[in-house]
């Protein structure tokens, strides 16, 4: 996919998605670092530690997190993460 022009994938464990159980950081890790290709993480975020764990893989490639249900039920609001990944 890279060789075709794909710049980025959305990483959806479907098994944590909308459970508010975490991220699965290692698969999402190890998908970054054997593609070289950003990756979006997706699937049972729901705080700022979660959050924080996908930092804390120090893969270049995580370019970013979807926290949709977590938004949508008051679990993180928008302006809590903007403030604690802003630098």
């Amino acid at each position: 996919m890279k060789g075709l022009g794909v710049e980025r994938f959305i990483y959806t464990d479907i098994q944590r998605d909308g459970r508010s159980t975490g991220p699965n950081v290692e698969r999402t890790a190890q998908l970054a670092r054997e593609t070289q290709v950003n990756v979006i993480a997706s699937g049972g975020i729901s705080s700022v530690a979660h959050l924080q764990s996908l930092v804390d893989t120090n893969e270049c490639n995580i370019e970013g997190a979807i926290i949709g249900t977590a938004l949508y039920e008051g679990e993180l609001s928008l302006p809590e993460v903007v403030e604690e990944f802003q630098n």
